[in-house]
C-alpha cells in the first residue's frame, strides 16, 4: 500500500495518491486534486515486463496500452554535448 503526493496528470496541481496491487500485476490507485478538488480512479494492468493497460478515469476518462523499453547501457565517458571546451 502507498500513499504519496504527486503533480496530478490531468491538471498537474498537487495530488494526494492512494495505491494498493490487488494482485502482483493489478495495481489500483485513488488520487484527489488537492486544488480543483477533482477524483482521479486509476487501474493498471502489467501484462508482461514490458507490456501494460492502464485505465484512468476523472476529470478526463481513458485507456492505452503502455510499452516499456529499459536502457542498460553504461553511461557515456566523456564529454556531454552541452559542456564547452575550458
Amino acid at each position: 500500500q502507498q500513499m504519496r503526493m504527486q503533480s496530478s496528470p490531468t491538471t498537474g496541481n498537487p495530488a494526494l495518491v492512494l495505491g494498493t496491487y490487488l494482485r502482483p500485476d493489478l495495481y489500483l490507485s485513488y488520487g484527489f486534486d488537492i486544488v480543483e478538488h477533482i477524483n482521479i480512479l486509476r487501474l493498471q494492468y502489467q501484462i508482461s515486463k514490458q507490456w501494460a493497460l492502464d485505465a484512468e478515469s476523472g476529470l478526463y476518462s481513458g485507456a492505452g496500452i503502455l510499452y516499456t523499453i529499459e536502457n542498460h547501457l553504461p553511461p557515456r565517458r566523456g564529454r556531454h554535448a552541452f559542456s564547452t571546451p575550458c
